[in-house]
């Protein structure tokens, strides 16, 4: 709080304290009001009216009840340590002046301490525990949330709209919906330490939302682009996603809002769907479409069965999304159903005992493929349970125009570069393998040209498997491996590595239908 001083202790007035700077000293709320039963919100919210550092003790004899939601003001402080918050109707607990006005903004409110018990649910705007909208500069920490009911999306327990300069702190979540929800235009925030138990995902981005739970869908009323938010120390089990990132447009059904700038890291969650969900949602018109630009996801420990880590699907484009340091139970990344990624860098990983591939893109169904414009892998150390999977897989029907592998160890696998089923140019800067089936498997689409090979095996098989209808090319003398498989290519190149044929081992050259040793001369056809 760089802008004010705050002393604990003492009476209800504020004072000038020189060189600017403004000390409030709080009013302590009457304690002995709060008994369970007697509806306390006339009083708190007539000293949030009169005084701006408010401090709400613990009850003396029970919770502090309340009918109706607080309205907090610009620079306000409400300090509810040891406090227990409870609703007693259908309505949200604590919300901001400019949100109840719906015009205007609101700066610089400060929450700290309280829980927050949720405890007659509503429905829509009604369900949500704290909804701050149209602020400029918001702390909301140290606090627990309780909502009841069964899992269900739509009752957020901390609902940010179009708000700036934000910081959502130490939020222990009992909750039955979302944890930390944001829509709208929101902008320069943090969601950091949050534990528990969530009903739905535990941390939502999201450009639009729900018709019925979006205040406003205009530009005017709070829709933009949403950017520079970081995602931080995240230890939640999560009935859905531990985070979700969501783009969308506007109801105009052509302008595409962006989600920029985002950052997710030391996250460590069980979850029922995705450790994080990155694209958009097709069920809903507003989620569909849109960008997302910029997106790290560092240090990812991931509980979510055979689903993937980080799924990255719906609707949506993708660009610059590096994904590093992560480890889960089921398939690590996964593209499907219409997501088109522009740059997606997997880097940092190492992956034991798995017969999942590092990356998986999909062809989905509805509403459609995956397309990944340029996928990197770096530094990754991959050891298969026995002879399974490998670095990539791709289905038939969606894309992967180019790979690149900087710097991988693959152990076990049972195709180390990958299994694909769509054109691929491919280029090893920098791989080992040790006791691999083969290099490279295609499936019906593929079409693989290894345009650049630096790579290595020991107790490996070297070949690669091309099935009817498929080729796999070389035109890297770099790429070691056994001719069998390879396309016969006009300058085809390649590093024969089977003893058999009549060319011999080394390098050679092709000339569409002979290939030819380049120092030799020998040839085979």
């Amino acid at each position: 709080m760089p802008s004010v001083l705050i002393r604990k202790g003492g009476g209800g007035s504020s004072s000038s304290t020189g060189g600017g700077a403004v000390s409030y000293d709080p009013f302590v709320a009457d304690a002995t009001k709060a008994n369970g039963t007697t509806d306390n919100r006339a009083y708190l919210q007539g000293l949030l009216d009169q005084y701006q550092y408010v401090r709400i003790p613990k009850g003396a004899t029970g919770d502090w009840v309340i009918s109706d939601r607080l309205i907090a003001r610009s620079n306000q402080v409400i300090d509810a340590t040891d406090a227990v918050i409870r609703g007693s109707a259908a309505t949200s607990l604590l919300t901001n002046t400019a949100r109840v006005n719906m015009t205007g903004r609101d700066s610089n409110i400060r929450v700290y301490g309280g829980t927050w018990n949720k405890a007659v649910l509503g429905n829509a705007l009604t369900a949500q525990t704290v909804l701050f909208a149209f602020v400029d500069g918001l702390v909301f920490r140290d606090s627990s949330m309780i909502s009841g009911g069964t899992a269900a999306g739509g009752r957020y327990a901390v609902y940010l709209w179009n708000c700036t300069r934000f910081r959502i702190t130490n939020i222990n979540m009992n909750v039955s919906s979302d944890g930390v929800h944001l829509n709208g235009a929101n902008a320069n925030g943090e969601i950091s330490h949050i534990y528990g138990t969530t009903g739905d995902d535990t941390v939502a981005i999201l450009a639009r939302d729900n018709a019925t739970l979006e205040l406003a869908n205009t530009t005017a009323g709070g829709l933009g682009d949403v950017e520079n938010i970081v995602v931080e120390h995240i230890y939640v089990n999560s009935n859905k996603n531990g985070v979700k990132v969501l783009s969308g447009r506007m109801d105009d059904g052509t302008t595409q809002l962006t989600v920029r700038n985002i950052t997710i890291r030391n996250v460590n969650s069980t979850v029922s769907a995705y450790g994080v969900w990155l694209g958009g949602d097709p069920n809903y018109t507003a989620l569909s479409g849109g960008v997302i630009d910029g997106v790290s996801v560092d240090t990812l420990k991931v509980t979510s069965g055979t689903n993937a880590a980080v799924q990255i699907h719906k609707s949506t484009t993708l660009r610059n999304v590096r994904v590093r340091n992560i480890r889960g139970s089921g398939q690590l990344v996964q593209l499907a159903d219409a997501a088109t990624v522009e740059d997606l860098v997997v880097e940092s990983l190492n992956v034991q005992g798995t017969n999942r591939y590092v990356v998986a893109i999909a062809a989905g169904t509805t509403p459609g493929p995956a397309v990944c414009t340029k996928l990197t892998l770096k530094n990754i150390f991959y050891n298969a349970s026995s002879n399974a999977a490998g670095l990539v897989s791709t289905a038939n029907g969606s894309t992967l125009t180019a790979l690149t592998i900087h710097d991988c160890h693959v152990a076990r696998a049972a195709w180390a570069v990958g299994d694909f089923a769509t054109p691929t140019n491919v280029y090893v800067r920098g791989l080992t393998s040790v006791s691999q089936n083969g290099w490279i498997h295609t499936a019906t689409g593929g079409v693989v040209t290894v345009k650049e090979a630096a790579l290595s095996t020991t107790s490996a098989n070297e070949s690669v498997t091309a099935v009817a209808g498929t080729t796999i090319s070389s035109d890297d003398f770099g790429f070691r491996v056994k001719l069998g498989g390879i396309a016969k290519t006009v300058n085809g190149r390649a590093f024969n590595t089977d003893n058999t044929l009549t060319c011999g081992v080394g390098p050679v050259l092709c000339d569409g239908t002979t290939w030819k040793h380049l120092y030799t001369g020998a040839t085979w056809t």
